[in-house]
């Protein structure tokens, strides 16, 4: 994967944390295709996630709660996860 498609990713998904909004995601009309960054920890070690199982992970929170969750939420479930 091209550094630079895995830097936009990450980007994004800051993007609906830091808004507090899905309307970016919608408004491209940005799927889980989109997302395919393997995630590392501090050691450079796969973590076993990807950015799609963070956006998956916000998207089934947005229809769950009509909400994104907080950046707090994601680090619980994703803690190598790092905003942007």
């Amino acid at each position: 994967m091209d550094k630079i498609q895995g830097m936009t990713e990450l980007q994004v998904l800051s993007k609906i944390l830091n808004d507090k909004s899905f309307s970016f995601v919608e408004r491209f009309n940005l799927d889980e295709s989109y997302f395919n960054t393997p995630i590392y920890n501090e050691e450079e070690k796969p973590t076993g996630y990807s950015t799609k199982d963070i956006f998956k992970f916000i998207k089934t929170h947005y229809e769950q709660y009509k909400t994104t969750p907080s950046s707090s939420t994601v680090s619980s479930y994703f803690p190598d996860f790092i905003k942007f």
